[in-house]
């Protein structure tokens, strides 16, 4: 029994001095461990911090360098000699230019060059003389057009036997000729047209005419012109900031009668006007959904909102020639390329756009204006339902990840649960 105890009483300080020694010599490796961890992240901050001062260096002798070629280039091009001509090198170096084949050839072209041009200038005057002279009646014709020079001048283009080259040319030198010479080349042109008689150079000079005037009224009345003006000031309470923009662009608050309506001021004021109609938020959800152009014509304005529509309108207003006018044009009997040489230079008017029926400048306005409405309310509404879907996509995200957490926890306590079962059952 004694040894029994014995044994065991050994048995048990061979154990604990095992676990002790085992205990000890974990300890130690954990500590070699962690020490072995410190050194080697003393090293790589070691390691980097060289390579910060190594770059640090590098950029330093970088910028030094830019600076360098920077003053160097800076001098550079205070010191450049003025631009060297021939006379200069000649004055420069007197020998080169006798020994020189190269410099020779090189004068010789640029001598051949400006002598072209000059040559090409004198062919062409001389062959201007040559044009035959219009009849005195002709001439008291074509003196009368009112036509500016860039037309003219593409008139006279269409002379027959001018060349290309001789094209270029003319355009250049088109406003140092003499009225004589002027007048010549606009009647070769208008022969070549197809004006090439004395009734039809009068029905062109009366087709001028008449557009011209037509043109004088492609503008508001006097009435219109005051209504817009007291609509600014009066009802939208223009500021004095935009007021002055509007006066700097040629709109004048104080003489509607000489106050010629620009496209630029048009832009401008239809703009501001616009900008300060505001519909309601009933009317806006009326006009979402309303279909164009049928439901355009039954929307209901409030009376300020009309009127201020009905005021702006003649702004938008288009205008179209006579019919008296296109019967001038279509008496002349011009081949359609010489027609649209015409219309192209603006001399006539689009006989397909510029001549028919006028829109109503109201109702256009008010189409106008609820279609770009229309587009920024659906564009809102566009944005807003996107917004939405996303933070509907964005909630049933949630919702499933609170689903999958509360469906991990419970199998972790399930689990949990059943470790415990088993260690009682052990």
């Amino acid at each position: 029994m004694t040894d029994l105890c014995f044994a065991n009483w050994l048995h048990s300080c061979i154990w604990g001095y095992t676990w002790w020694q085992d205990s000890r010599t974990n300890q130690q490796v954990a500590g070699l461990e962690e020490n072995f961890r410190v050194r080697q992240e003393q090293r790589k901050a070691e390691v980097i911090e060289q390579k910060k001062a190594r770059l640090a260096q590098v950029a330093k002798m970088k910028q030094q360098l830019v600076a360098e070629n920077l003053s160097k280039a800076q001098t550079d091009l205070t010191n450049l000699p003025p631009r060297m001509t021939w006379e200069k090198i000649k004055q420069r170096y007197p020998d080169f230019e006798k020994r020189s084949l190269f410099l020779k050839e090189l004068a010789e072209i640029e001598e051949k060059i400006l002598n072209k041009k000059d040559n090409q200038t004198q062919k062409l005057s001389t062959k201007l003389e040559k044009f035959a002279a219009p009849s005195e009646a002709e001439q008291h014709l074509l003196s009368q057009l009112r036509l500016t020079e860039e037309q003219f001048c593409a008139i006279a283009g269409q002379a027959k036997s001018l060349t290309t080259p001789e094209k270029e040319v003319l355009r250049k030198v088109f406003a140092q000729l003499s009225p004589p010479i002027k007048l010549n080349l606009v009647n070769a042109g208008l022969n070549n047209c197809g004006v090439d008689t004395y009734e039809k150079k009068l029905n062109l000079l009366n087709l001028n005419h008449r557009l011209h005037e037509e043109k004088k009224h492609f503008q508001p009345s006097i009435e219109q012109k005051e209504a817009i003006l007291r609509l600014l000031i009066n009802r939208l309470e223009i500021s004095l900031e935009t007021r002055n923009s509007l006066e700097e662009i040629g709109v004048s608050f104080f003489d509607a009668s000489n106050w010629q309506v620009q496209e630029e001021q048009k832009n401008n004021l239809l703009r501001f006007g616009l900008s300060k109609l505001q519909l309601t938020e009933e009317q806006n959800q009326n006009l979402l959904n309303l279909a164009y152009p049928e439901g355009f014509q039954t929307f209901v304005f409030h009376e300020e909102q009309d009127s201020i529509l009905r005021v702006l309108a003649p702004l938008i207003q288009e205008y179209k020639h006579s019919s008296a006018a296109k019967e001038l044009i279509n008496a002349l009997q011009l081949k359609t390329s010489h027609l649209n040489f015409f219309v192209k230079e603006g001399i006539f008017p689009n006989p397909h756009t510029d001549f028919g029926p006028v829109p109503e400048a109201y109702w256009l306005l008010r189409t106008k204006f609820l279609l770009g409405e229309q587009k920024l309310l659906r564009q809102q509404e566009k944005a807003r339902l996107k917004t939405e879907r996303e933070e509907e996509i964005q909630a049933r995200k949630q919702l499933i990840i609170q689903s999958l957490g509360h469906f991990a926890e419970e199998k972790l306590k399930a689990k949990q649960s059943l470790n415990i079962s088993l260690s009682l059952e052990d």
